[in-house]
């Protein structure tokens, strides 16, 4: 599909992926696996790194003080020598020319062309394309000025702030996160395109490599709470990194809030252990350690159901034992009729009504645990408890004045 280079010795003289159809192509510019950035010598990633969107920070595009627009190329190039007393000349370096074989626009299906318009809205957007050239908003021969929005203000900001990430080949000196004092804001208005993706849980030496690995986990989430994933993964290299922990008390002390609702149980109990590392303030530090303990109590009661014990149908059809004693005192729950569980969490409610920019995350913990499939919610379920979400702050005082007008 496309065109090649004439000139024989030219890499791009042969097709490279000569059966690559218009859907596999998207699937490519899809695949977070696949680098755009070059950072990768790989067909695919060669592929993708072309066709990849012009209002993508990456492109730089919002950076150009002039655009050259390639449908009026000399025109443009001309105007522009003129401007700035420049006496040059456009030379073409690679002749191209289509080949027979190549795809089509009549030859695209209706998904094909909904997808692809839906890949590169920002693109037609902001740029004035279209799909059907009698609509393009730059016809031949006339300079259509580019918005100085092409970039979202939040994504140059963004790139400014953290050009070691976004820009390869920049200087990865320190631990590769930006600077502390940066305006968090921008990232927090930066959604990551794409759906977030299975999680990643190997570990890269060079921290750049690491952080874009984790990136697609964050997949429709703020490049935020990307950013709190990559302060986690310095502190636990050098927990004395002095810059990573004034990011991570920074994002958790301002945004606390806002990123704790987006991120999964194992970056909300990665806080918690990191808090736990690194807190000063004893508060924060028992908070932590109460998200954690909550936490991972439920990963050792669901690993030991998973592995030692055989499938049990749900709901379950029988009860082996009434319960009784359990261990040094403690008894089991009544199941049927026992208030335990609902005081148990009444009382967590109340410990997080504490002043601690940790508490949002800890009541996102216990939130994620009731509301997904394991003992706790299952106990809930035979006893009809019905799943609840832990009453947030603000929540209660509305509550409590909506009481005290009545």
């Amino acid at each position: 599909m496309g065109a090649v280079a004439l000139n024989n010795d030219d890499f791009y003289s042969q097709p490279r992926l000569p059966d690559l159809t218009a859907a596999q192509a998207m699937d490519i510019l899809e695949d977070h696996r696949i680098p755009y950035d070059r950072s990768r010598r790989q067909v695919r990633a060669n592929l993708k790194h072309h066709l990849w969107l012009q209002t993508h920070p990456f492109s730089c595009l919002h950076l150009a003080g002039t655009v050259l627009r390639y449908e009026n190329l000399e025109e443009d190039f001309q105007r522009f020598c003129d401007k700035h007393g420049i006496n040059a000349e456009l030379p073409h370096l690679r002749q191209t020319a289509s080949i027979p074989e190549a795809t089509a626009m009549d030859e695209l299906s209706a998904s094909d062309i909904e997808r692809f318009q839906r890949l590169f809205i920002r693109d037609f957007t902001e740029l004035g394309y279209s799909l059907d050239p009698s609509a393009c908003n730059a016809p031949p021969g006339k300079t259509t000025a580019i918005p100085v929005s092409t970039v979202s203000s939040a994504a140059r900001k963004a790139c400014e702030a953290w050009p070691q990430y976004f820009f390869p080949g920049q200087s990865n000196d320190g631990d590769g996160l930006p600077d502390a004092d940066i305006d968090l804001s921008a990232f927090l208005e930066l959604p990551i395109p794409g759906p977030g993706t299975e999680l990643w849980t190997k570990r890269l030496k060079n921290s750049i490599r690491h952080f874009k690995h984790l990136e697609p986990e964050f997949g429709g989430r703020s490049r935020l709470a990307h950013l709190l994933a990559c302060t986690i993964v310095i502190i636990r290299r050098n927990s004395e990194d002095e810059n990573a922990r004034k990011l991570f008390w920074r994002i958790v002390s301002e945004y606390g809030q806002q990123v704790s609702e987006q991120l999964d149980s194992r970056w909300l109990t990665s806080v918690c252990d990191t808090v736990v590392d690194i807190a000063e303030k004893d508060i924060d530090r028992v908070l932590g350690l109460t998200g954690t303990l909550f936490s991972n109590t439920i990963k050792l009661t669901e690993t030991y159901t998973r592995v030692f014990l055989p499938p049990v149908p749900w709901p379950p059809k029988k009860q082996y034992h009434s319960g009784g004693k359990l261990y040094d005192g403690i008894i089991a729950f009544w199941i049927q009729q026992g208030d335990a569980i609902g005081n148990l969490l009444d009382r967590i409610d109340v410990t997080l009504s504490v002043d601690s920019p940790v508490a949002p995350f800890v009541r996102e913990i216990i939130t994620h645990v009731i509301e997904h499939d394991n003992n706790l919610s299952r106990i809930m379920g035979i006893a009809g408890t019905k799943p609840r979400r832990i009453v947030k702050p603000e929540q209660r005082k509305k509550l409590k004045k909506f009481l005290e007008q009545l």
